[in-house]
């Protein structure tokens, strides 16, 4: 059963246990919580398999290939995709990964996006050229916007929060530390509107808060594609974040 979250006294707390954070919130019952018709799925399906590079295929799109061309134990895997008209080399120094094959779920790429232009170097960077942010097996990674934060089966939020939390620029949040978000995809999917995607390096941006302006009925809002700085470089994030509001 879905419940609504109201964060009015939301008390976020670090536990005395390494890696333990305690957070309260109010939370309402509701039978009748608004479930999103349409939902973007999962992002990808891949196994576990440690290897220092990987291929990620695309629809209808040239794969790509991670690997660090530099190194000479992995020339055999550079000539193997050596064919330009099927593949693409992303060269990425010291690049290991724990997913050999990255098999994209294709169910976006149909929705028309819109980018929110701040600087050359962000819009047009290729998160595919990008590490990707990894963190210890033990050491959660959640996504916070204002004061929501996205935990699997915790229910909606109110769109009140929505309207609070929408002008505070996201994080990464792992143990004690935050990364800010540079870059996202934000997809949002309202009950009778067909889905609509922004590229922004900034959630204050004008067009996105314009059209956040015009949002009082149920929504659905996922964060994709995300870029975070970590000690001065760029990271990329695989996972895809979403909240849900009525």
């Amino acid at each position: 059963r879905r419940c609504l979250i109201e964060t009015d006294l939301i008390d976020e707390k670090k536990g005395e246990a390494e890696n333990e954070i305690s957070i309260s919130f109010v939370i309402r019952e509701n039978n009748y919580a608004y479930e999103p018709q349409a939902k973007l799925g999962k992002k990808y399906s891949s196994e576990i398999e440690k290897s220092n590079y990987q291929i990620v295929y695309r629809h209808n799109q040239k794969s790509l290939v991670r690997v660090d061309v530099d190194n000479p134990d992995n020339q055999k895997i550079v000539k193997a995709f050596s064919d330009t008209t099927q593949y693409e080399i992303i060269h990425i120094s010291n690049y290991s990964t724990d997913y050999r094959i990255l098999d994209y779920n294709d169910n976006i790429t149909s929705i028309e996006k819109t980018i929110v232009r701040s600087s050359p170097v962000i819009d047009d960077m290729d998160i595919h050229s990008l590490p990707v942010f990894d963190t210890e097996e033990d050491s959660p990674q959640y996504f916070k916007w204002g004061r929501m934060i996205t935990i699997n089966e915790t229910g909606n939020f109110s769109i009140k929060e929505l309207h609070r939390s929408r002008k505070t620029q996201p994080v990464i949040v792992v143990q004690d530390e935050e990364y800010e978000v540079v870059r996202f995809t934000m997809y949002v999917i309202e009950s009778t509107e067909n889905p609509k995607a922004f590229q922004s390096s900034s959630i204050k941006a004008y067009s996105l808060n314009n059209y956040f302006d015009g949002i009082d009925n149920e929504v659905a809002i996922y964060f994709d594609d995300i870029i975070i700085e970590k000690e001065g470089e760029w990271s990329h994030i695989m996972d895809r974040y979403f909240f849900v509001f009525e």
